[in-house]
């Protein structure tokens, strides 16, 4: 299947995009850490977003937003490339 000019402007921004998150992701607060601060049990803090070469102490990606995010990107990208197709020509 050959893409046309609106599929491959909408593949590449995707690309660009998941690749953006990838480089800036969210970071959360183990539980570990946070039970010395007197916080409750059972909860991850939310500390935001940063880089990921910028590794605080404690702190770990948070895969689960991560994953949501990147699949919401993947899917809003393939049902505009499905939207953008060349209509079907028939005899």
């Amino acid at each position: 299947m050959r893409m046309n000019r609106n599929q491959l402007v909408v593949l590449w921004c995707a690309i660009a995009l998941i690749a953006a998150m990838c480089l800036y992701v969210p970071w959360i607060q183990p539980d570990s850490v946070k039970m010395m601060r007197n916080v409750d049990w059972g909860t991850d803090a939310d500390c935001g977003y940063g880089l990921i070469f910028h590794l605080n102490g404690g702190q770990r990606i948070d895969a689960a937003r991560l994953g949501i995010q990147c699949g919401l990107v993947t899917l809003i990208a393939a049902a505009l490339i499905f939207t953008f197709r060349d209509p079907v020509k028939r005899p």
